[in-house]
């Protein structure tokens, strides 16, 4: 029994480590998509989403016998359940980071390549704006007054509903600190 309470801790764990990891490292935003030779279609990639390869991982894992087709379901549940908070868009994240690459950038005045490259290299955004006499709570204040104004952009729309708005908009300044004090580790 506590050799299956730990593998589904370990799946469970991996997983969600996994997806809200790559949820806020910055250098996500220097990324292209992966795009489809064929069709040119960045989501027609024959690269596996997530969801598949927890789905197969937990499928030899049930194949051997260490888990029952229920907890390995369970634990998809619990991975879908915790991945719900972020985006799904296949772009949405790289939208985000590089809109907040680009605010930062602006509020520290730098060029957004020198940032991302300094953010490569290890600095946290803090650190860049420090360097260059800015506050780095002016560059989270800047980073959620911007993200709030598209969202009311969003909310205009009718691409989003007020609720999906305000439940986005009391995230915002966690979300904006941890991007403004991320350290990526080891730097290139």
């Amino acid at each position: 029994m506590n050799k299956v309470v730990a593998t589904i801790g370990l799946v469970a764990g991996i997983g969600v480590g996994a997806f809200s990891v790559g949820s806020i490292l910055p250098v996500r935003a220097q990324e292209d998509p992966p795009v489809d030779e064929a069709s040119g279609d960045p989501a027609a990639t024959s690269r596996p989403g997530r969801g598949e390869i927890l789905r197969d991982a937990l499928d030899g894992l049930v194949a051997d016998g260490t888990l029952t087709q229920e907890q390995a379901d369970a634990v998809v549940a619990a991975v879908k359940a915790e991945a719900g908070e972020y985006p799904r868009h296949p772009r949405l994240r790289h939208r985000i980071l590089a809109g907040a690459f680009n605010v930062a950038a602006e509020t520290i005045g730098v060029s957004v390549d020198d940032l991302k490259a300094a953010v490569r290299d290890g600095k946290s955004v803090a650190e860049v704006a420090e360097e260059n006499g800015v506050d780095p709570q002016t560059v989270i204040d800047a980073i959620v007054q911007a993200a709030s104004d598209k969202l009311d952009e969003a909310v205009a729309s009718g691409r989003i509903d007020e609720a999906r708005a305000d439940a986005i908009k009391a995230k915002l300044v966690d979300a904006a600190t941890r991007f403004v004090n991320f350290t990526r580790p080891g730097g290139d």
